[in-house]
């Protein structure tokens, strides 16, 4: 209703947010070619109405829906604008996000030095912002990044802060993906016992919390232990 009554009134700025808005719906329902509809349709508007901090969310977004088809280049370009313009506009928060994201999709594409970058950076930010979601998640990331160096006690480190803070918190859908990553490390570790440990654990989180997407990810990667 509200993407009609701006529509009518011609109101691009509106139509910037509300379409950005439209696809986090989507996103939230799993539903990722309408979330990318929704994205695509906010930058076009935010680029004609020059609503930059709006576009830098679109973009960010759209990047994390690449994220989840594990398209890492795209994901990498969309995060990369992102990043440009809060830089352009001075805006740390979403900076330190983008920087966030975009780590970890430099290091699924196995660009590490740059990914250890991106989260450095990031982890300044949101330190100096004491954003807490923002910070246990780039140390999953930080994670990532050392077990595919294999530097596996720096790993085991950044994956168990991560989910020390997450438990802190109380934030199982995060928590549940650490483990997730963390398991996935140690089975290229070709430590499968390890592997299992984590993998179950965030299985038993994920169907605690009826998250999904999160179930079928730690199911699929149980089953490739086999």
């Amino acid at each position: 209703k509200a993407y009609e009554i701006v529509k009518r009134l011609k109101d691009i700025g509106q139509l910037g947010i509300v379409t950005l808005e439209r696809g986090n719906v989507c996103t939230a329902r799993g539903d990722l070619r309408g979330a990318e509809k929704g994205y695509r349709e906010s930058i076009t508007f935010t680029q004609a109405s020059g609503d930059m901090f709006t576009l830098a969310r679109a973009y960010n977004n759209l990047g994390d829906i690449f994220l989840q088809r594990r398209d890492w280049a795209a994901a990498i370009s969309n995060f990369e604008m992102c990043s440009g313009i809060a830089r352009s506009i001075g805006n740390h928060d979403m900076l330190g996000w983008s920087l966030f994201n975009l780590g970890e999709a430099l290091a699924k594409k196995g660009e590490i030095d740059k990914a250890e970058a991106a989260c450095e950076e990031a982890l300044e930010i949101l330190s100096k912002l004491n954003d807490r979601t923002g910070i246990a998640g780039i140390h999953k990331n930080l994670g990532i990044v050392h077990s595919m160096r294999g530097d596996w006690k720096k790993a085991d480190k950044s994956f168990a802060e991560s989910a020390r803070m997450e438990e802190e918190m109380n934030t199982p859908h995060a928590r549940a993906e650490t483990y997730i990553e963390w398991g996935l490390a140690l089975a290229i570790k070709k430590d499968m016992a390890g592997a299992r440990e984590k993998l179950k654990h965030a299985l038993e989180l994920a169907e605690k919390i009826d998250a999904k997407e999160f179930a079928r990810r730690a199911r699929d990667a149980l089953e490739s232990l086999k």
